[in-house]
């Protein structure tokens, strides 16, 4: 759960001269001089345009035909309009709807927080195309086949790259969002509290990959803004990650007993490769709750072909299986796996 947000101060440093000299707002970043609205949240003004808003939302367009008083507030000629929204949130948003340099649609990486307005407030507002745009891009981080589900939970790459600390901006290098591990709480809250049912498996299995006090406290966004999980979704995350652990073991069997399979074809060689294997597994029975990490390091192992195509069979095997089992795993009455 998402504790409320905190009202925030104005911006520190802002030059005096971008406060109206009339109402004492700060004049936000976006801010067309042409523009015939104001929008305001939390003191702080953006000078916009009615048309583009209410082309693109009803919302907006059944707002700014409500019929006003005659001394409705206005600010430099222009109807002022109060918006329950934070200041952050509303100048991502605005940003997004009036970006002229489609910095938010194609393929350039976005901080999470931009995505994360985009979607709260592309939903509130019914702007439809920045509500598709920021789930095709948590689409990236969530994607409905294992495939192409890479992060630093299920590539020893990334796990690698990220020095061994998911919490590392490598954890999520390969998709279209910049995000870490502690955004996993507002994005499971997101996917939750907007009914995302299809990245629910796959947001619930990252944040059960999360180790330590992390999932206790949760996490204090860039914005001044406490994220946790409930108390509920923290059972059933601790349930999985009981379970995931059982699968490590499982999936450590193999290098546990240290023999190679029949028809090995250089035997002291492979018990060489299964004997370091082993001491990493033993490594980490006790905090790897990631089972859908890839074979990664057992390719580097030295095992001949036969043995390295039974661990690899195996591996590929218990990955497929826990990835159709997720929805099962967390008890989610969800379509799944997504066909």
């Amino acid at each position: 759960m998402e504790t409320p947000r905190p009202a925030k101060r104005a911006r520190s440093g802002s030059d005096p001269s971008t406060k109206s000299p009339l109402e004492g707002y700060t004049r936000g970043e976006l801010w067309f001089d042409d523009g015939n609205v104001i929008l305001v949240a939390e003191k702080t003004a953006f000078r916009v345009y009615q048309g583009v808003l209410s082309k693109n939302s009803e919302i907006f367009r059944d707002m700014f035909t409500i019929p006003q008083p005659a001394d409705a507030e206005k600010l430099e000629g222009c109807p002022v309009v109060h918006l329950s929204d934070s200041q952050k949130d509303l100048e991502r948003f605005l940003s997004a709807v009036f970006d002229l340099g489609n910095t938010y649609y194609g393929t350039q990486r976005l901080p999470f927080s931009i995505v994360s307005a985009m979607l709260r407030l592309g939903t509130k507002y019914g702007v439809d195309f920045l509500r598709e745009s920021a789930i095709g891009r948590l689409r990236t981080i969530f994607p409905p086949r294992l495939s192409d589900f890479h992060n630093a939970f299920t590539e020893w790459a990334l796990w690698l790259e990220s020095g061994g600390d998911p919490a590392n901006e490598a954890a999520f290098s390969n998709t279209l969002v910049d995000m870490k591990q502690e955004d996993l709480f507002e994005a499971l809250n997101l996917v939750q509290s907007l009914g995302l049912d299809a990245f629910l498996p796959q947001a619930l299995y990252c944040c059960a990959c999360i180790q330590g006090e992390l999932l206790l406290v949760g996490h204090t966004d860039v914005d001044g803004y406490h994220h946790e999980l409930s108390s509920d979704d923290l059972k059933n995350l601790y349930r999985a990650q009981f379970q995931f652990r059982e699968e490590w073991v499982k999936r450590a069997t193999f290098y546990l007993i240290g023999k190679p399979v029949p028809h090995c074809l250089t035997p002291q060689a492979c018990a060489e490769g299964l004997s370091k294997s082993r001491n990493i597994y033993l490594s980490t029975l006790h905090a790897v709750n990631a089972v859908l990490l890839d074979i990664g390091w057992t390719s580097k192992a030295g095992l001949c072909p036969v043995c390295m195509t039974h661990a690899t069979e195996s591996i590929t095997a218990q990955r497929d299986r826990v990835w159709n089992e997720l929805a099962e795993i967390f008890e989610l009455e969800v379509q799944w796996p997504i066909p």
